[in-house]
């Protein structure tokens, strides 16, 4: 169900679990990482509903959820997911 709505709100597929910046990137919610680490540091970009404070930091392997999943949003309405595939 959750990898439904993800895949709506549009799912990009990754191996590896990159920095924030590289994911809101590759996941089409900003345009490049000049721009992910802008919202990041107007605290506009969030994962699992999480503030992202550091744009450039790997992002954690506990939070997954269902041990694969991360909801990523840019503002209040910009939405979409990524997806650990292995």
């Amino acid at each position: 169900m959750l990898r439904s709505a993800l895949a709506e709100a549009g799912l990009v597929a990754v191996t590896e679990l990159p920095s924030a910046a590289v994911l809101f990137e590759k996941s089409g919610l900003v345009a490049g990482l000049g721009e992910a680490r802008r919202a990041v540091a107007d605290g506009g970009a969030y994962i699992n509903n999480t503030p992202v404070t550091d744009a450039d930091a790997p992002v954690p392997a506990d939070q997954l959820l269902h041990g694969r999943f991360l909801v990523l949003r840019r503002g209040k309405q910009k939405v979409a997911g990524a997806e650990l595939v292995r």
